[in-house]
């Protein structure tokens, strides 16, 4: 499958948003550079998944992960700013919905207090003072520039984590504004049966956006397209092999796009599938903390 209802993924040029600063340029340049020269051709095998559909869908989302990856071969995280334990308070009913209580809480960056140029220095050997204004953080983020850097280096807070601290080959990442859709555990077996032996793919994303077009749930099989490279909004749900992590961070710079925009241009190289219809959704009663969205009291 090559579209997405009416919106055709084709390879035409990629019109990421425009650069505002010749230092990004060449920043992009070197990147985009270095990223030709490593380029190998590889292909992923995931375990061969010894169930069938109706023995898998039954199963709780931690027992089906651990069918599908092995019980020691997978990690998942959370990401959730301290100060809104409403969410994560949403989050772990969301998890106990699915069956799915190994996850790591990860404290995010919250943007309106961190040290960015101590936490760049830790992650980058790189000074943030240096690279900050590389992109107008403040023209996307609705005035609110460090909680869009913030979220972005919560995440590559996490893959650092996960390759220095595990020695498992699939991180499941997921921010704390989820919400799984009602037959979602037939519908990520049926998934995951389906993907594995047929994509060596590196990142699935379990939630997606592209350009304003959003694959909700809807009736049907359940399928998955090639994003490859795609400009995807949202990364509050999807899994990543450790390869294609380790590639994510091949290029310490610190962040200087939102970690979506990030994830899209370093991934054009990185085998990357966007379950269709996507299996986990935004719980938007919860508002957004990087642009300025209340979030809705009940």
């Amino acid at each position: 499958m090559n579209s997405l209802g009416n919106t055709q993924i084709s390879s035409k040029q990629k019109d990421f948003p425009r650069l505002n600063k010749p230092f990004r340029e060449r920043i992009l340049d070197d990147r985009n550079r270095a990223r030709k020269e490593s380029r190998k051709p590889r292909t992923t095998e995931h375990p061969r998944i010894s169930l069938k559909l109706s023995q898998l869908a039954p199963l709780s989302f931690e027992e089906q992960l651990n069918s599908i990856f092995g019980s020691k071969n997978w990690v998942s995280y959370c990401i959730n700013l301290e100060r809104r334990p409403d969410r994560w308070v949403s989050a772990t009913e969301e998890f106990n919905k699915v069956g799915l209580s190994s996850i790591k809480k990860w404290s995010a960056v919250d943007g309106q207090t961190a040290d960015f140029e101590q936490i760049s220095k830790e992650l980058f050997n790189k000074s943030w003072e240096r690279y900050k204004d590389a992109f107008d953080y403040r023209e996307i983020s609705g005035g609110r520039p460090y909680s869009t850097a913030g979220c972005a280096f919560s995440h590559f807070e996490i893959w650092n984590d996960f390759l220095r601290n595990s020695r498992a080959q699939y991180a499941i990442i997921f921010e704390d504004d989820i919400k799984f859709v009602p037959d979602f555990l037939p519908r990520f077996a049926d998934l995951m049966l389906y993907e594995n032996p047929k994509n060596s793919w590196e990142i699935m994303y379990l939630g997606w956006e592209l350009r304003g077009k959003n694959p909700v749930a809807r009736p049907g099989p359940q399928d998955s397209v090639n994003i490859s490279g795609r400009i995807i909004y949202r990364t509050h749900a999807y899994i990543a092999t450790r390869t294609a992590i380790k590639e994510l961070l091949e290029f310490s710079y610190p962040p200087l796009e939102p970690v979506d925009w990030y994830m899209s241009w370093i991934a054009e190289d990185i085998n990357t599938r966007g379950a269709l219809p996507q299996i986990v959704l935004t719980e938007e009663d919860l508002g957004s903390d990087i642009r300025a969205i209340p979030h809705k009291v009940k």
